[in-house]
C-alpha cells in the first residue's frame, strides 16, 4: 500500500516519492527547466508545469562530467555514478516518516562538491543518514562541465554554478515554511 505522506504538491504539480525504512524519500524532483537547446548554458528557469502525479523514485540524470585523471582509480566503495545528461537540474529531499514536530524540521541543502566539473547530490549523500539525525535534506544536482562550449553564454563555470545555487534559493525561500510543516 501507497503512503499518502510520498504524494505531495510543488510549484510545477504534483511528485510521488517512497517511504522506505522510516523515510520520506522523493528523488528527481525538477527545480528548473531542462538546460538544453535555447536554455543551454543560460540562467536556470522554472520547471514547466505537468498533470497528474510525477513519481520521483529514481536517482536522475548528473550533469556531464570530466574524465578522472588517467589511472587514478575510484574511492573504494563508490558506485557506479548514474547516468549523465544536460537535463540534470534535479532535487531530492529525504525526511523521517511520522508526525512532525512544532515548528517543523531544520532543513539542510547539501550542494554537492567537484570545482563544476564532478560530482552529484547522488554520489555524495542521498540524504538517509543525515535525515535520521532528524534533518529535511534538500540535495541537488548542478550542471557542471560544459559538453560542448561552442554556444557557451555564461563563460565562467563558477557564475554557471551560482546561477543554479540562486534558483534553488529562489525555489526554497517561498517553500521553506511549507517544507517544514507540511509538504516534505
Amino acid at each position: 500500500m501507497q503512503n499518502p505522506s510520498t504524494q505531495v504538491g510543488t510549484s510545477a504539480g504534483q511528485v510521488r516519492g517512497v517511504e522506505s525504512d522510516g523515510m520520506l524519500i522523493w528523488r528527481g524532483v525538477p527545480f528548473a527547466a531542462p538546460p538544453v537547446g535555447a536554455l543551454r548554458h543560460r540562467p536556470p528557469v522554472p520547471p514547466p508545469s505537468w498533470a497528474g502525479v510525477r513519481t520521483t523514485v529514481e536517482v536522475p540524470a548528473i550533469a556531464w562530467q570530466s574524465p578522472p585523471p588517467a589511472g587514478m582509480p575510484a574511492p573504494l566503495g563508490t558506485p557506479p555514478p548514474p547516468p549523465t545528461d544536460e537535463d540534470c537540474l534535479y532535487l531530492s529531499v529525504t525526511r523521517p516518516d511520522g508526525p512532525l514536530p512544532t515548528g517543523g524540521l531544520p532543513v539542510l541543502v547539501w550542494i554537492h562538491g567537484g570545482g563544476y566539473i564532478t560530482g552529484s547530490s547522488a554520489l555524495d549523500t542521498d540524504g538517509v543518514a543525515l535525515a535520521r539525525q532528524g534533518l529535511l535534506v534538500v540535495s541537488l544536482n548542478m550542471a557542471g562541465s560544459v559538453p560542448d562550449a561552442a554556444d557557451l553564454v555564461v563563460t565562467d563555470p563558477v557564475q554557471a554554478g551560482v546561477m543554479t545555487v540562486m534558483a534553488i534559493a529562489d525555489t526554497a525561500k517561498f517553500r521553506v515554511d511549507r517544507l517544514k510543516r507540511r509538504v516534505f
